[in-house]
Protein backbone atom coordinates (compact mmCIF):
# COMPACT_ATOMS: atom_id res chain seq x y z
CA UNK A 1 0.00 0.00 0.00
CA UNK A 2 1.43 3.14 -0.94
CA UNK A 3 0.93 5.98 1.26
CA UNK A 4 2.37 9.68 1.30
CA UNK A 5 3.71 11.47 4.10
CA UNK A 6 4.25 14.80 4.66
CA UNK A 7 6.55 17.62 7.38
CA UNK A 8 3.65 19.98 7.57
CA UNK A 9 2.45 20.61 10.87
CA UNK A 10 -1.32 20.28 11.85
CA UNK A 11 -1.42 22.99 13.59
CA UNK A 12 0.92 26.20 12.18
CA UNK A 13 2.24 25.70 8.91
CA UNK A 14 6.16 24.73 9.02
CA UNK A 15 6.05 24.18 12.68
CA UNK A 16 7.17 20.21 12.32
CA UNK A 17 8.11 18.77 15.52
CA UNK A 18 7.28 22.03 17.12
CA UNK A 19 7.36 20.93 20.89
CA UNK A 20 11.40 19.29 20.30
CA UNK A 21 13.10 22.85 20.34
CA UNK A 22 15.88 21.10 22.08
CA UNK A 23 16.38 18.84 19.61
CA UNK A 24 19.72 17.45 18.70
CA UNK A 25 19.70 15.10 16.20
CA UNK A 26 16.21 13.63 14.13
CA UNK A 27 16.23 11.01 11.64
CA UNK A 28 13.31 10.34 9.10
CA UNK A 29 13.37 6.93 7.61
CA UNK A 30 11.05 5.66 5.00
CA UNK A 31 8.57 8.36 5.01
CA UNK A 32 6.99 8.78 1.47
CA UNK A 33 7.89 12.57 1.57
CA UNK A 34 7.57 14.45 -1.96
CA UNK A 35 7.86 18.19 -0.62
CA UNK A 36 9.74 19.88 2.06
CA UNK A 37 7.92 22.97 2.82
CA UNK A 38 10.27 26.47 3.47
CA UNK A 39 10.96 26.67 7.28
CA UNK A 40 9.95 23.19 8.20
CA UNK A 41 12.33 22.51 10.56
CA UNK A 42 12.66 26.17 12.00
CA UNK A 43 11.79 25.40 15.15
CA UNK A 44 14.86 23.25 15.88
CA UNK A 45 17.52 25.71 16.66
CA UNK A 46 20.14 23.64 17.97
CA UNK A 47 19.62 21.17 15.75
CA UNK A 48 22.85 19.44 15.08
CA UNK A 49 22.28 16.29 13.09
CA UNK A 50 19.77 15.56 10.31
CA UNK A 51 19.03 12.47 8.09
CA UNK A 52 15.80 12.20 5.85
CA UNK A 53 15.58 9.53 3.53
CA UNK A 54 12.79 8.84 2.03
CA UNK A 55 13.91 5.77 -0.38
CA UNK A 56 11.29 7.53 -2.97
CA UNK A 57 13.44 5.25 -5.44
CA UNK A 58 10.90 2.56 -4.34
CA UNK A 59 8.51 4.31 -6.09
CA UNK A 60 9.98 5.48 -9.48
CA UNK A 61 7.49 8.32 -9.93
CA UNK A 62 8.00 9.63 -6.52
CA UNK A 63 10.83 12.55 -6.30
CA UNK A 64 11.60 14.47 -3.22
CA UNK A 65 11.34 18.40 -3.76
CA UNK A 66 13.22 21.02 -1.78
CA UNK A 67 11.68 24.45 -1.44
CA UNK A 68 14.46 27.31 -1.49
CA UNK A 69 14.11 27.73 2.14
CA UNK A 70 13.42 24.28 3.08
CA UNK A 71 16.56 24.29 5.87
CA UNK A 72 16.46 27.71 7.06
CA UNK A 73 16.59 28.23 10.79
CA UNK A 74 19.10 25.31 11.49
CA UNK A 75 21.84 27.84 12.17
CA UNK A 76 23.44 24.73 14.33
CA UNK A 77 23.47 22.17 11.51
CA UNK A 78 26.86 20.12 11.22
CA UNK A 79 25.43 16.63 9.77
CA UNK A 80 22.69 17.00 6.57
CA UNK A 81 22.02 13.21 5.22
CA UNK A 82 20.12 13.15 2.34
CA UNK A 83 20.13 9.77 0.92
CA UNK A 84 18.18 7.98 -1.45
CA UNK A 85 15.11 10.78 -1.91
CA UNK A 86 15.23 10.66 -5.90
CA UNK A 87 15.91 14.42 -5.44
CA UNK A 88 16.56 15.41 -9.20
CA UNK A 89 17.53 18.85 -8.43
CA UNK A 90 18.36 21.66 -6.62
CA UNK A 91 16.96 25.18 -5.89
CA UNK A 92 19.48 27.90 -5.59
CA UNK A 93 21.18 28.66 -2.35
CA UNK A 94 19.06 25.86 -0.99
CA UNK A 95 21.85 24.87 1.97
CA UNK A 96 23.24 28.28 1.99
CA UNK A 97 21.74 29.19 5.76
CA UNK A 98 23.39 25.94 7.15
CA UNK A 99 26.58 28.18 7.57
CA UNK A 100 28.32 25.54 10.05
CA UNK A 101 27.50 22.63 7.85
CA UNK A 102 30.58 20.25 7.78
CA UNK A 103 29.01 16.73 6.33
CA UNK A 104 26.77 16.78 3.20
CA UNK A 105 25.61 13.44 2.33
CA UNK A 106 23.30 13.19 -1.10
CA UNK A 107 24.10 9.74 -1.66
CA UNK A 108 21.59 7.60 -4.10
CA UNK A 109 20.02 10.50 -5.77
CA UNK A 110 19.34 11.76 -9.42
CA UNK A 111 21.59 14.80 -9.45
CA UNK A 112 23.32 15.68 -13.03
CA UNK A 113 24.90 19.46 -12.12
CA UNK A 114 27.14 19.95 -10.02
CA UNK A 115 26.54 23.92 -10.19
CA UNK A 116 23.56 23.67 -8.98
CA UNK A 117 25.31 22.91 -4.77
CA UNK A 118 26.80 26.05 -5.32
CA UNK A 119 30.25 24.93 -4.40
CA UNK A 120 32.40 26.93 -6.43
CA UNK A 121 33.07 30.82 -5.85
CA UNK A 122 34.50 32.32 -9.52
CA UNK A 123 30.79 32.94 -10.51
CA UNK A 124 30.13 32.65 -14.64
CA UNK A 125 32.26 35.34 -15.85
CA UNK A 126 35.13 38.01 -14.39
CA UNK A 127 31.77 40.49 -13.95
CA UNK A 128 29.85 37.71 -12.10
CA UNK A 129 31.62 36.78 -8.93
CA UNK A 130 30.14 33.15 -7.07
CA UNK A 131 28.42 33.04 -4.63
CA UNK A 132 29.86 30.12 -2.78
CA UNK A 133 27.56 28.20 -0.05
CA UNK A 134 29.03 25.93 2.72
CA UNK A 135 32.38 26.84 2.57
CA UNK A 136 33.50 25.04 5.85
CA UNK A 137 32.38 21.53 4.44
CA UNK A 138 34.67 18.92 5.01
CA UNK A 139 33.31 15.58 3.85
CA UNK A 140 31.29 15.62 0.56
CA UNK A 141 29.33 12.27 -0.60
CA UNK A 142 27.52 12.78 -4.23
CA UNK A 143 27.84 8.93 -4.76
CA UNK A 144 25.13 7.25 -6.78
CA UNK A 145 23.75 9.81 -8.59
CA UNK A 146 24.31 10.81 -12.28
CA UNK A 147 27.15 13.34 -12.70
CA UNK A 148 28.72 13.06 -16.05
CA UNK A 149 31.18 16.12 -15.75
CA UNK A 150 33.68 17.81 -13.29
CA UNK A 151 33.92 21.30 -15.03
CA UNK A 152 36.73 23.40 -14.51
CA UNK A 153 36.64 25.40 -11.07
CA UNK A 154 33.51 23.58 -10.03
CA UNK A 155 34.35 22.91 -6.35
CA UNK A 156 37.12 26.35 -5.85
CA UNK A 157 34.99 27.17 -2.98
CA UNK A 158 35.54 24.31 -0.81
CA UNK A 159 38.71 25.28 0.95
CA UNK A 160 38.12 22.78 3.62
CA UNK A 161 37.22 19.90 2.11
CA UNK A 162 38.81 16.80 3.65
CA UNK A 163 36.68 13.70 1.94
CA UNK A 164 34.78 14.06 -1.56
CA UNK A 165 32.98 10.89 -2.69
CA UNK A 166 31.61 10.52 -5.82
CA UNK A 167 31.14 6.81 -7.20
CA UNK A 168 28.51 5.49 -8.52
CA UNK A 169 28.49 7.90 -11.00
CA UNK A 170 28.14 8.31 -14.80
CA UNK A 171 31.23 10.64 -14.93
CA UNK A 172 33.08 10.22 -18.30
CA UNK A 173 35.27 13.38 -17.83
CA UNK A 174 37.08 15.53 -15.53
CA UNK A 175 38.15 19.02 -16.15
CA UNK A 176 41.78 20.14 -16.12
CA UNK A 177 40.86 22.43 -13.33
CA UNK A 178 38.26 20.19 -11.82
CA UNK A 179 39.76 20.28 -8.53
CA UNK A 180 41.41 23.85 -8.25
CA UNK A 181 40.42 24.98 -4.47
CA UNK A 182 40.32 21.58 -2.88
CA UNK A 183 43.97 22.18 -1.28
CA UNK A 184 42.82 20.73 2.25
CA UNK A 185 42.03 17.29 0.14
CA UNK A 186 42.54 13.99 1.66
CA UNK A 187 40.16 11.49 0.27
CA UNK A 188 39.06 10.89 -3.35
CA UNK A 189 36.85 8.46 -4.44
CA UNK A 190 36.42 8.14 -8.16
CA UNK A 191 35.23 4.76 -8.47
CA UNK A 192 32.63 3.33 -10.46
CA UNK A 193 32.13 5.75 -13.36
CA UNK A 194 33.12 5.64 -16.91
CA UNK A 195 36.41 7.59 -16.93
CA UNK A 196 38.87 6.16 -19.83
CA UNK A 197 42.02 8.79 -18.99
CA UNK A 198 43.45 11.13 -16.30
CA UNK A 199 44.87 14.87 -17.94
CA UNK A 200 48.40 15.52 -16.16
CA UNK A 201 47.83 18.27 -13.81
CA UNK A 202 44.55 16.86 -12.53
CA UNK A 203 46.02 16.78 -9.02
CA UNK A 204 47.95 19.77 -8.92
CA UNK A 205 46.16 21.81 -6.56
CA UNK A 206 45.30 18.77 -3.86
CA UNK A 207 49.02 17.91 -2.65
CA UNK A 208 47.40 16.32 0.63
CA UNK A 209 45.54 14.04 -0.88
CA UNK A 210 46.17 10.32 1.41
CA UNK A 211 43.89 7.88 -0.73
CA UNK A 212 42.77 8.24 -4.16
CA UNK A 213 40.13 5.35 -5.65
CA UNK A 214 39.79 5.02 -9.09
CA UNK A 215 38.57 1.50 -9.27
CA UNK A 216 35.79 -0.27 -11.94
CA UNK A 217 36.07 2.50 -14.97
CA UNK A 218 37.57 2.19 -18.48
CA UNK A 219 40.99 3.91 -17.89
CA UNK A 220 43.44 2.98 -20.43
CA UNK A 221 45.77 5.98 -20.02
CA UNK A 222 47.92 7.06 -17.58
CA UNK A 223 49.30 10.97 -18.50
CA UNK A 224 53.04 10.86 -17.70
CA UNK A 225 53.30 12.53 -14.46
CA UNK A 226 49.95 12.32 -13.12
CA UNK A 227 50.48 11.42 -9.73
CA UNK A 228 53.42 13.50 -9.49
CA UNK A 229 53.54 15.56 -6.44
CA UNK A 230 51.38 13.25 -4.45
CA UNK A 231 54.10 12.87 -1.83
CA UNK A 232 51.48 11.97 0.90
CA UNK A 233 49.19 9.70 -1.32
CA UNK A 234 49.29 6.17 1.07
CA UNK A 235 46.32 4.24 -0.73
CA UNK A 236 45.96 3.99 -4.86
CA UNK A 237 43.16 1.82 -6.35
CA UNK A 238 43.64 1.33 -10.28
CA UNK A 239 41.92 -1.95 -10.26
CA UNK A 240 39.24 -3.11 -13.00
CA UNK A 241 40.27 -1.07 -15.50
CA UNK A 242 42.27 -1.33 -19.09
CA UNK A 243 45.62 -0.21 -18.16
CA UNK A 244 48.32 -1.69 -19.88
CA UNK A 245 52.35 -2.22 -19.76
CA UNK A 246 52.80 0.66 -21.82
CA UNK A 247 50.71 3.11 -19.41
CA UNK A 248 52.13 1.56 -16.45
CA UNK A 249 55.63 2.40 -16.63
CA UNK A 250 58.71 3.77 -15.09
CA UNK A 251 57.52 7.08 -14.14
CA UNK A 252 53.63 6.11 -13.04
CA UNK A 253 54.61 6.23 -9.46
CA UNK A 254 57.54 7.95 -9.20
CA UNK A 255 57.76 10.01 -6.01
CA UNK A 256 55.64 8.26 -4.27
CA UNK A 257 57.07 7.59 -1.25
CA UNK A 258 54.95 7.07 1.05
CA UNK A 259 52.60 4.71 -0.91
CA UNK A 260 51.17 1.66 1.53
CA UNK A 261 48.55 0.04 -0.35
CA UNK A 262 48.69 -0.28 -4.45
CA UNK A 263 45.85 -2.45 -6.54
CA UNK A 264 46.46 -2.62 -10.00
CA UNK A 265 44.47 -5.57 -10.31
CA UNK A 266 41.94 -7.11 -13.17
CA UNK A 267 43.72 -4.89 -16.21
CA UNK A 268 46.06 -5.80 -19.07
CA UNK A 269 49.75 -5.71 -17.71
CA UNK A 270 51.61 -8.50 -19.26
CA UNK A 271 55.22 -7.52 -17.72
CA UNK A 272 56.18 -5.90 -14.70
CA UNK A 273 59.73 -4.28 -15.31
CA UNK A 274 62.57 -3.48 -13.17
CA UNK A 275 61.58 0.21 -12.86
CA UNK A 276 58.04 0.39 -12.31
CA UNK A 277 57.65 0.22 -9.14
CA UNK A 278 61.14 2.10 -8.03
CA UNK A 279 61.41 4.03 -4.74
CA UNK A 280 57.95 2.53 -3.74
CA UNK A 281 59.98 2.24 -0.18
CA UNK A 282 56.70 2.52 1.97
CA UNK A 283 54.51 -0.22 -0.04
CA UNK A 284 52.67 -2.64 2.34
CA UNK A 285 50.04 -4.34 -0.29
CA UNK A 286 50.76 -4.72 -4.32
CA UNK A 287 47.60 -6.36 -5.67
CA UNK A 288 48.36 -7.47 -9.60
CA UNK A 289 45.82 -9.81 -9.76
CA UNK A 290 43.93 -10.91 -13.06
CA UNK A 291 46.04 -9.17 -15.09
CA UNK A 292 48.03 -10.78 -18.30
CA UNK A 293 51.67 -10.90 -16.58
CA UNK A 294 54.38 -13.48 -18.34
CA UNK A 295 57.13 -11.19 -17.25
CA UNK A 296 58.60 -10.69 -13.99
CA UNK A 297 61.86 -8.76 -14.27
CA UNK A 298 65.16 -9.02 -12.45
CA UNK A 299 65.02 -6.71 -9.56
CA UNK A 300 61.11 -5.63 -10.21
CA UNK A 301 60.69 -5.87 -6.49
CA UNK A 302 63.55 -4.98 -5.23
CA UNK A 303 62.41 -1.59 -3.59
CA UNK A 304 59.68 -2.91 -1.50
CA UNK A 305 61.49 -3.80 1.78
CA UNK A 306 58.13 -3.48 3.35
CA UNK A 307 55.86 -5.23 0.99
CA UNK A 308 53.76 -7.76 3.63
CA UNK A 309 51.14 -8.76 0.67
CA UNK A 310 51.60 -9.70 -2.93
CA UNK A 311 49.06 -10.59 -4.96
CA UNK A 312 49.95 -12.21 -8.67
CA UNK A 313 47.13 -14.70 -8.95
CA UNK A 314 45.30 -15.50 -12.37
CA UNK A 315 48.16 -14.08 -14.78
CA UNK A 316 50.88 -16.21 -17.27
CA UNK A 317 53.85 -16.71 -14.67
CA UNK A 318 55.25 -20.59 -15.86
CA UNK A 319 58.02 -20.44 -13.64
CA UNK A 320 59.77 -19.20 -10.41
CA UNK A 321 63.29 -17.89 -10.44
CA UNK A 322 65.44 -16.64 -6.97
CA UNK A 323 65.91 -13.55 -8.50
CA UNK A 324 62.00 -12.64 -8.43
CA UNK A 325 60.98 -12.08 -4.78
CA UNK A 326 64.85 -11.98 -3.25
CA UNK A 327 64.38 -8.94 -1.71
CA UNK A 328 61.05 -9.20 -0.05
CA UNK A 329 62.52 -10.05 3.26
CA UNK A 330 59.58 -9.42 4.86
CA UNK A 331 57.35 -10.50 2.81
CA UNK A 332 53.51 -12.55 4.70
CA UNK A 333 51.61 -13.41 1.99
CA UNK A 334 52.25 -14.55 -1.52
CA UNK A 335 49.27 -15.83 -3.75
CA UNK A 336 50.20 -17.40 -7.15
CA UNK A 337 46.81 -19.42 -7.93
CA UNK A 338 45.97 -19.67 -11.50
CA UNK A 339 48.94 -18.85 -13.30
CA UNK A 340 50.82 -21.68 -15.27
CA UNK A 341 53.60 -22.37 -13.18
CA UNK A 342 55.27 -25.72 -13.73
CA UNK A 343 58.87 -24.97 -12.52
CA UNK A 344 60.38 -23.41 -8.74
CA UNK A 345 63.95 -22.87 -8.76
CA UNK A 346 65.02 -24.47 -5.20
CA UNK A 347 65.95 -21.21 -4.31
CA UNK A 348 62.99 -19.12 -5.31
CA UNK A 349 61.87 -18.69 -2.10
CA UNK A 350 64.58 -18.54 0.39
CA UNK A 351 64.54 -15.14 1.42
CA UNK A 352 60.77 -15.41 2.56
CA UNK A 353 61.54 -16.57 5.95
CA UNK A 354 58.50 -14.44 7.29
CA UNK A 355 56.39 -15.83 4.51
CA UNK A 356 53.18 -16.84 6.61
CA UNK A 357 50.84 -17.72 3.71
CA UNK A 358 51.89 -19.25 -0.07
CA UNK A 359 49.02 -20.43 -2.26
CA UNK A 360 49.88 -22.01 -5.58
CA UNK A 361 46.86 -23.54 -6.12
CA UNK A 362 45.96 -24.10 -9.89
CA UNK A 363 49.38 -24.26 -11.58
CA UNK A 364 50.66 -26.95 -13.28
CA UNK A 365 53.13 -28.75 -10.48
CA UNK A 366 53.86 -32.39 -11.12
CA UNK A 367 56.36 -32.00 -7.50
CA UNK A 368 56.33 -30.51 -4.45
CA UNK A 369 58.77 -27.51 -4.58
CA UNK A 370 62.19 -28.33 -3.15
CA UNK A 371 62.49 -24.49 -2.27
CA UNK A 372 59.84 -24.96 0.43
CA UNK A 373 62.05 -25.83 3.09
CA UNK A 374 63.20 -22.69 3.89
CA UNK A 375 59.97 -21.37 4.76
CA UNK A 376 60.27 -22.40 8.67
CA UNK A 377 57.32 -19.61 9.27
CA UNK A 378 54.69 -20.73 6.78
CA UNK A 379 51.07 -21.23 8.34
CA UNK A 380 49.34 -21.86 5.36
CA UNK A 381 49.87 -23.76 1.66
CA UNK A 382 48.03 -23.97 -0.51
CA UNK A 383 49.22 -26.62 -3.58
CA UNK A 384 45.49 -27.62 -4.46
CA UNK A 385 44.57 -28.56 -7.98
CA UNK A 386 47.98 -29.34 -9.74
CA UNK A 387 49.25 -32.34 -10.91
CA UNK A 388 51.39 -33.72 -8.19
CA UNK A 389 51.16 -37.31 -7.87
CA UNK A 390 53.95 -38.33 -4.66
CA UNK A 391 54.19 -36.92 -1.56
CA UNK A 392 56.71 -38.77 1.15
CA UNK A 393 58.33 -37.91 4.37
CA UNK A 394 60.40 -35.49 2.66
CA UNK A 395 58.32 -33.69 0.65
CA UNK A 396 57.73 -30.91 3.88
CA UNK A 397 60.70 -30.68 5.91
CA UNK A 398 61.44 -27.42 6.94
CA UNK A 399 57.73 -26.47 7.54
CA UNK A 400 57.65 -26.10 11.19
CA UNK A 401 54.63 -24.22 11.77
CA UNK A 402 52.28 -24.90 9.25
CA UNK A 403 49.05 -24.99 10.65
CA UNK A 404 46.90 -25.89 7.32
CA UNK A 405 47.70 -27.49 3.97
CA UNK A 406 45.71 -28.52 1.14
CA UNK A 407 46.33 -30.59 -1.96
CA UNK A 408 43.23 -30.92 -3.17
CA UNK A 409 42.37 -32.00 -6.65
CA UNK A 410 45.67 -33.60 -7.51
CA UNK A 411 46.91 -37.58 -8.36
CA UNK A 412 47.98 -38.66 -5.40
CA UNK A 413 47.47 -42.49 -5.07
CA UNK A 414 48.58 -43.56 -1.81
CA UNK A 415 50.07 -41.94 1.90
CA UNK A 416 52.65 -43.98 2.85
CA UNK A 417 54.00 -44.13 7.14
CA UNK A 418 54.89 -40.77 8.19
CA UNK A 419 54.45 -38.84 5.16
CA UNK A 420 53.65 -35.46 7.28
CA UNK A 421 56.18 -36.55 9.61
CA UNK A 422 57.61 -32.58 9.57
CA UNK A 423 54.16 -30.86 9.93
CA UNK A 424 54.12 -31.67 13.96
CA UNK A 425 51.75 -28.11 13.68
CA UNK A 426 49.63 -29.47 11.45
CA UNK A 427 45.49 -28.22 12.10
CA UNK A 428 43.73 -28.68 9.17
CA UNK A 429 44.36 -31.41 5.87
CA UNK A 430 42.63 -31.51 2.76
CA UNK A 431 43.59 -34.47 0.59
CA UNK A 432 40.11 -34.62 -1.09
CA UNK A 433 39.61 -35.32 -5.02
CA UNK A 434 42.44 -37.48 -5.28
CA UNK A 435 43.41 -40.98 -6.62
CA UNK A 436 44.36 -42.51 -3.15
CA UNK A 437 43.38 -45.96 -2.80
CA UNK A 438 45.46 -46.71 0.34
CA UNK A 439 46.61 -44.86 3.66
CA UNK A 440 49.01 -46.49 5.90
CA UNK A 441 47.34 -47.00 9.47
CA UNK A 442 50.54 -44.92 10.98
CA UNK A 443 50.42 -42.01 8.51
CA UNK A 444 49.40 -39.69 10.92
CA UNK A 445 51.06 -41.12 13.94
CA UNK A 446 52.90 -37.80 13.86
CA UNK A 447 50.10 -35.46 13.82
CA UNK A 448 48.52 -35.37 17.12
CA UNK A 449 47.30 -31.87 16.38
CA UNK A 450 45.35 -32.63 13.29
CA UNK A 451 41.57 -31.10 14.06
CA UNK A 452 40.21 -31.67 10.58
CA UNK A 453 40.54 -33.78 7.72
CA UNK A 454 39.47 -34.07 4.18
CA UNK A 455 39.67 -37.52 1.86
CA UNK A 456 36.20 -37.29 0.13
CA UNK A 457 35.92 -37.97 -3.35
CA UNK A 458 39.20 -40.42 -3.43
CA UNK A 459 39.21 -44.44 -4.05
CA UNK A 460 39.56 -45.41 -0.91
CA UNK A 461 37.90 -49.06 0.54
CA UNK A 462 39.59 -49.43 4.09
CA UNK A 463 40.58 -46.70 6.77
CA UNK A 464 40.62 -49.03 9.77
CA UNK A 465 43.22 -47.68 12.37
CA UNK A 466 43.74 -45.05 10.83
CA UNK A 467 42.51 -41.89 12.85
CA UNK A 468 42.43 -43.75 15.76
CA UNK A 469 45.84 -41.70 17.30
CA UNK A 470 43.67 -38.37 16.65
CA UNK A 471 43.06 -37.65 20.13
CA UNK A 472 42.30 -33.80 18.72
CA UNK A 473 40.51 -34.65 15.57
CA UNK A 474 36.68 -32.82 15.10
CA UNK A 475 35.93 -32.73 11.46
CA UNK A 476 36.48 -35.81 9.43
CA UNK A 477 35.11 -35.82 5.52
CA UNK A 478 35.87 -39.21 3.84
CA UNK A 479 32.64 -39.02 1.72
CA UNK A 480 32.46 -40.20 -1.76
CA UNK A 481 34.61 -43.11 -1.95
CA UNK A 482 34.44 -47.21 -2.11
CA UNK A 483 34.63 -47.58 1.59
CA UNK A 484 32.30 -50.90 2.47
CA UNK A 485 32.99 -51.47 6.49
CA UNK A 486 32.77 -48.94 8.96
CA UNK A 487 33.17 -49.31 12.77
CA UNK A 488 33.16 -46.81 15.55
CA UNK A 489 35.72 -47.76 17.67
CA UNK A 490 38.56 -46.65 14.93
CA UNK A 491 37.27 -42.94 15.18
CA UNK A 492 38.25 -40.79 17.89
CA UNK A 493 35.38 -40.12 20.33
CA UNK A 494 36.59 -36.13 19.89
CA UNK A 495 35.02 -36.17 16.50
CA UNK A 496 32.37 -33.81 16.05
CA UNK A 497 31.40 -33.77 12.38
CA UNK A 498 31.51 -36.28 10.66
CA UNK A 499 31.13 -37.50 6.41
CA UNK A 500 30.52 -41.48 5.28
CA UNK A 501 27.94 -40.55 2.56
CA UNK A 502 28.23 -42.02 -1.24
CA UNK A 503 29.87 -45.28 0.19
CA UNK A 504 29.76 -48.60 0.19
CA UNK A 505 28.57 -49.43 3.66
CA UNK A 506 26.66 -51.55 4.67
CA UNK A 507 26.79 -52.16 8.34
CA UNK A 508 27.78 -50.13 11.21
CA UNK A 509 29.68 -51.46 13.77
CA UNK A 510 30.08 -50.54 17.04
Amino acid sequence: MFFESSLESTTTPGNFLGNLHGLLRLSIDYCKIKYIPAHAFANMKVLKSLTLSTHNVDWSVMNLELHPDSFRGLSELKEMHLADNNIWSLPGEVFCPLQKLRVLNLTGNRLSDLTQLMLSDWGNGPTEPGRACNTGLEVLDLSGNDLTLLPDNGLTAMRSLNALHLQRNLLKEIADRAFVGLGTLEILDLSDNKLTALTPELFVSSRKIRQVYLQNNSLSVLAPGVFEGLDRLETLDLSRNQLTSTWVKRDTFAGQVRLVVLNLGHNQLSKVDQHVFKGLYSLQILNLEHNAIELLADGAFSDLKNLHALFLSHNRLRQIEPYHFSELYVLNQLILESNQIAYIHERAFENLTHLHDLSLNDNRLEEIPSGMKSLKFLQSLDLGKNQIAEINNSSFEGLEELMGLRLVDNQISEISRDTFFALSTIHVLNLASNRIRHIDQSAFSSNPTLRAIRLDNNELEDVSGVFTSLSSLVYLNISDNNIGWFDYSHYPQSLEWLDIHKNNITELGN
